[in-house]
């Protein structure tokens, strides 16, 4: 047991000293029950929105969201723990209906409805890790009415967030300081 708290206190303090610079967009993979692609664009203050389009692994099939997500630092800077919402789309090609109470065969229609998204990501330098639940309503087709996915990500940073700058209070005894202590040197 004191190994394991060992190795945990480590493995904080390690990612605590790591580079996490903030992000405009983000561009990688996506691993759960199926693979796909992952977009993060960060629209203000700490609000982003994910596309995600995923190809199921075991069936015909595509899944498509479009998620607005509210991100909250978790212990340290990089760390953060996000959630949110958004619509989606399922695509099930030719699956036959699996219901054995169905005395008609058919097929699954597609399903249209919304997720919510639960999750934590981790960035290092360029890259963002980060795993996610994502519960789903359909509205109408789909297997059911209530969907879970889980997922991993890998994002890559393809834009950096611009530095903010010092606001300027607009003193003029403090400009005139800062043109006084210049004249100085």
């Amino acid at each position: 047991m004191k190994q394991k708290a060992v190795l945990l206190v480590a493995v904080l303090f390690t990612a605590a000293s790591l580079s996490a610079q903030k992000y405009t967009t983000a561009a990688g993979i996506r691993v759960g029950s199926g693979i796909g692609l992952t977009v993060q664009q960060h629209l203000w203050d700490k609000y982003t929105l994910e596309g995600i389009a995923q190809k199921s692994l075991l069936r015909d099939g595509m899944h498509v969201a479009a998620l607005f997500e509210r991100h909250n630092k978790l212990f340290f800077k990089g760390l953060n723990f996000y959630i949110g919402a958004g619509p989606h789309f399922n695509y099930y090609g030719n699956q036959p209906v699996d219901d054995k109470s169905v005395t008609e065969p058919g097929y699954i229609k597609n399903a249209v409805g919304i997720s919510a998204i639960g999750g934590f990501e981790m960035r290092f330098k360029r890259l963002v890790l980060s795993y996610d639940f994502q519960p789903g309503i359909n509205f109408t087709g789909g297997p059911k009415v209530l969907t879970t996915q889980t997922g991993v990500s890998a994002r890559y940073i393809l834009v950096k967030a611009k530095k903010a700058k010092k606001k300027d209070n607009g003193k003029f005894w403090d400009k005139f300081k800062k043109i006084t202590e210049d004249g100085d040197e």
